[in-house]
This record gives C-alpha cells, structure tokens and sequence, in this order.
C-alpha cells in the first residue's frame, strides 16, 4: 500500500503489534517510545518487514512532541495514518491516588493524545487517526481511576475532532477489554486469567494482534465512511 503512519507506543503491546501489522501491509512506519531498550529490540526484530524508523519522544510534553513531527517530517514526505497509542496506567484505592500520578498519567493519555494530533494536523492532509481508548471509556470499575477518565476523555475528544478535520481526515478509537500485553501482566497469574476469561463470551484474553487487525480495518478503504466512532474490540465483554 506504501502509506505513511506513526505510532506512538510502538515498542511493545499494542504499539508494538501495530508497528508488525503495517509493515506486513506494505506500508512505512515511523514510531516512537520512551523506551529505547525494547525500541531497539523492536528496530532489530521487524526492519527486515520493510520501511521502518524509530524517534525517542515523550508524548506528555508539547515540545518533544513537536520537535518528533519534524524529525519525521524529515523522513517522510507526507503521513497518512496516526495511532495514539502510547498510555501508561497507575493502580491505586481512591484514598492513596498521589496527585502527581494522577497527573502524570492524565498528561500521558489525555493530553499526550491532544498534542500529536494538534501536529499531526500541520502535515496531515488526508488520511486517518486511530485513538487507543478503552472498555472502561464507558464502564465503571475501581481502583484505576486516572487511567478510566483518560480514556473517557479520549472517547470523546475522538469525536470532536472528526468533526473538526473532516471531511478530508477521520478520527476514530479502539476499544480494547483484556489484552495480554505488558501493562496487563497480571493476566499471566493463572487464577487472574481464568477469572477474566469468565467474564469474556468468546472465551478467550485478546492477543495485541487482534487489535491492531482492528486498527488495519479503521485505516483501509473499507471503513472510509467511517468516522467519530468507538468500535469495542472485547470478545463481548461490554455485554456482560
């Protein structure tokens, strides 16, 4: 397809299925992470799929955002396809939320995801973005509350701003439920895994590389009219 994308996130997880999934399209890839060990592990593993580059940024702060994009734009010379997918997640009862981690992770998901779309718009003429949202943008649990109203907002946010940059570039979110990457690594706890698996109607925890196809499909031609919208990614769990 050879179109340009960016991922943010891109060295694990997710982020890191994504990246794999592109490439496999034919498609150039640029992306970015905090984490050079496992970027550098990332480069060696999947270049050999094709075009593939990597630029350190730190999505919570504006300045490193922008100074991404231009290193970007300095190898590429258009981009076609953004996934905000870097996040990162604080567990904790209400009573001992620190407010500094609270803001650390609302600065990440939230306003991380507002910058790169702020640049993005600067070099982006057409094409598509793709917001890493939630199960619980909607639903309601306990104990990771910073990392809920992120995503709640990034639903929302996705839907303001399909409506802002159309017609020409459509803004939609993943809804991921359980997903065995390493922010959920306690799904490797046996007892952890079958308690969730319970609670899932296709009976099984997602692989990341059932929702990077998510991601691919929202990206193609086939969704082209499709915009401002959240598609759950969760083997049912929404219903139950």
């Amino acid at each position: 397809m050879n179109r340009n994308v960016i991922i943010t996130g891109g060295s694990k997880g997710i982020g890191r299925a994504c990246v794999e999934a592109f490439l496999k399209q034919g498609d150039t890839v640029v992306f970015c992470d905090l984490d050079e060990s496992t970027s550098a592990e990332c480069l060696s593993e999947l270049m050999p799929l094709g075009n593939l580059y990597f630029f350190p940024c730190d999505i919570s702060n504006y300045d490193s955002v922008r100074e991404f994009f231009v290193k970007v734009s300095n190898v590429l010379p258009s981009i076609d396809i953004l996934v905000n997918n870097a996040a990162i997640q604080i567990v904790s009862d209400f009573k001992s939320i620190e407010i500094d981690d609270w803001n650390r992770v609302i600065q990440t998901n939230l306003n991380g995801t507002f910058f790169c779309i702020k640049e993005v718009s600067n070099y982006m003429k057409s094409g598509s973005i793709i917001n890493m949202s939630s199960l619980y943008s909607e639903g309601v649990r306990l104990n990771k509350f910073s990392y809920d109203a992120s995503k709640a907002a990034v639903r929302r946010m996705t839907e303001e701003f399909a409506l802002a940059l159309a017609p020409n570039i459509r803004v939609n979110a993943i809804e991921p439920g359980a997903v065995y990457t390493p922010m959920n690594h306690e799904f490797n706890q046996k007892a952890v895994e079958e308690k969730v698996i319970s609670r899932i109607p296709l009976n099984r925890i997602a692989q990341a590389a059932d929702i990077a196809k998510s991601v691919i499909y929202l990206c193609s031609e086939d969704a082209s009219y499709i915009t401002g919208v959240s598609l759950k990614v969760d083997g049912g769990r929404h219903l139950l």
